[in-house]
């Protein structure tokens, strides 16, 4: 009885509760509007996105514009531009409708892997089944994915589109290969082939990140699809190495694909991949570390969760917590023995999970470091994949156990429908934290790491700045400065914002003295403004004085010519 295969409508059913479950959790996030970091330069900036026309296609597929390259995601953001314009709920609505749709692939992946983990066939015949086990923890998986707070970053974030979307396209990847690794049929194993193959490049074109796919291909060959003969069901299969062999050829075009990609999404990052002078070896190494074991920590207790995790600051050339990094040192080390422990005992599972975490992990981890954040939690999206898949299996395989009574069921069930609402909640709170810049910012300030962070306080007096809240945003455009004086961008906004305050003798301090790193037109228009400010109190002189001034600059300055004309008229007062 336990066993009775689900009929389709009832898997539809479920599919529409994770959909419906997964869309209430994320409705506060539905109503975040823009935000400066990203979204300008993806979305609101980008009028590549404006028209679907020939050029503007080109233009997305051969651009590396905001050091990126994914020509998938800009046609994303261009279709949704067509259906909402500027709206922001249209384009949070779409990010928010792929993760369920990610969550119905989770599920459908779930029932094929899980299956195959069950039952230890290898590969040969039909792999979807769906018993009432195999449902259970499949729905369970699927029902943590779509509701995890740690997802929040890559859904709600509408420049991280590309998060949601590249799975969007694995997932199904995933599942066509594993249905090509079981078809019989030569025509049917093409068809697979190349469903699996098209998917991987929509995949790779939504987000590099996607390239470790062919690795990720050659686990599965190894467990749960038994193709080789380094597990004792492919050896019974009659799998060995020269058909190994054969297993990696048939992998070529992907590699191809991805190392392709992979070498002009380096090229793409460009200014943004940080040299080493700035964060050294040993520090992205015992970075890279703890983010191993950060992530799965993340995953397992999701507090604290912030959009922009700083470095701690060093202490004698380690980090200051380095007993944090020593700690993380020893459990990578310990999950691998038990995982290699494991597989010695006859249990692949452990040791390839553990390398498609650390594989997918790999191209995020920070060896080679772009922009200042020490982790983020949209580099959890695929790789914590396992640790969903581990959570379902072990919830079906606590409720269906024979042992299990009625009442223990009931109590496993009110257990997990406890987690799966604080999970719901957690998430609809941090999806509030995406709701405008201020709140953006005011939650990486609480959870930094380094309180004199420059970025952090940058952030802080620009969405202070742009909601007009200008005494709020004068003490971080200090501190900003005080951790780098030479930012000309810094001082250029400081400035406005004393402007803004008629405070023009502080604004003219702490201008560039010269237009170096500063735009010339920039530098005049700013002088000039200062100069009207004084106008305004009467301060002919001096009003004159900034006119003059900025027109050497930028003799074609608007703003100039007419503070000379109202010093001239007598117009200061």
């Amino acid at each position: 009885m336990a066993d009775k295969p689900k009929t389709p409508w009832r898997l539809a059913a479920i599919g529409s509760a994770l959909v419906v479950a997964t869309l209430i959790t994320y409705a506060r996030g539905l109503n975040a509007g823009f935000l400066f970091w990203d979204d300008d330069k993806h979305i609101t900036q980008n009028y590549f996105i404006r028209a679907l026309d020939v050029e503007n296609l080109r233009v997305m597929l051969t651009t590396t514009h905001a050091n990126n390259w994914h020509p998938v995601t800009w046609l994303s953001h261009a279709l949704t531009y067509q259906l909402f314009g500027l709206d922001p709920w249209g384009h949070h609505f779409v990010s928010v409708l792929i993760h369920c749709f990610n969550a119905l692939w989770v599920f459908a992946l779930a029932l094929v892997l899980m299956g195959l983990a069950s039952r230890g066939e290898h590969a040969g015949g039909w792999p979807l089944r769906a018993s009432r086990p195999l449902v259970v923890g499949a729905a369970a998986a699927a029902l943590l994915f779509g509701v995890h707070p740690q997802h929040v970053e890559s859904v709600v974030w509408i420049a991280e589109r590309k998060d949601v979307l590249f799975l969007f396209f694995l997932l199904p990847c995933l599942l066509a290969y594993t249905f090509y690794a079981h078809e019989t049929s030569p025509r049917r194993r093409r068809a697979w082939f190349l469903a699996s193959f098209v998917c991987f490049g929509l995949s790779v074109g939504s987000k590099s990140m996607a390239v470790t796919t062919p690795i990720v291909l050659l686990l599965m060959d190894v467990y749960p699809l038994h193709r080789t003969p380094l597990t004792q069901l492919g050896r019974r299969a009659g799998a060995n190495w020269r058909g190994v062999q054969d297993i990696i050829v048939e992998k070529l075009p992907f590699f191809a694909i991805a190392l392709l990609v992979g070498l002009f999404a380096v090229v793409a990052q460009g200014d943004a991949v940080v040299e080493l002078e700035r964060i050294g070896p040993t520090y992205r190494v015992l970075n890279a570390t703890n983010s191993v074991v950060l992530y799965i920590a993340k995953w397992a207790v999701p507090i604290q969760l912030s959009p922009y995790y700083t470095y701690p600051p060093l202490f004698g050339g380690f980090f200051a917590t380095s007993d944090i990094f020593l700690l993380a040192i020893v459990v990578v080390v310990a999950t691998t023995t038990l995982a290699v422990y494991g597989w010695r005992l006859g249990q692949p599972l452990w040791l390839v999970l553990w390398f498609f975490y650390l594989v997918t992990l790999a191209p995020v981890l920070g060896i080679v470091t772009v922009g200042y954040q020490s982790s983020a939690d949209r580099y959890a999206y695929l790789p914590t994949l396992p640790l969903y898949l581990l959570a379902g299996y072990g919830v079906s395989n606590a409720f269906h156990r024979e042992w299990t009574l009625r009442p223990a069921r009931w109590a496993i069930a009110l257990c997990f429908a406890g987690i799966v609402g604080l999970l719901a909640y957690m998430t609809y709170q941090q999806s509030g934290v995406w709701l405008n810049d201020v709140t953006f910012w005011q939650r990486i300030e609480r959870e930094a790491t380094d309180p004199q962070s420059r970025v952090v306080h940058a952030g802080l007096a620009k969405a202070y700045r742009e909601s007009r809240e200008f005494e709020r945003a004068v003490p971080h455009h200090r501190t900003a400065l005080e951790s780098d004086p030479n930012d000309v961008a810094q001082r250029h906004d400081f400035a406005l914002t004393l402007l803004a305050l008629n405070r023009p003798d502080e604004a003219l301090k702490v201008l560039p003295a010269t237009e170096d790193g500063l735009p010339k037109g920039a530098l005049a228009s700013l002088l000039s403004s200062v100069g009207h400010a004084y106008c305004g109190q009467g301060r002919r002189d001096e009003a004159r004085r900034l006119a003059k001034r900025a027109l050497e600059i930028d003799s074609m300055c608007l703003g100039a010519s007419q503070l000379l004309g109202r010093v001239k008229a007598g117009a200061c007062y």
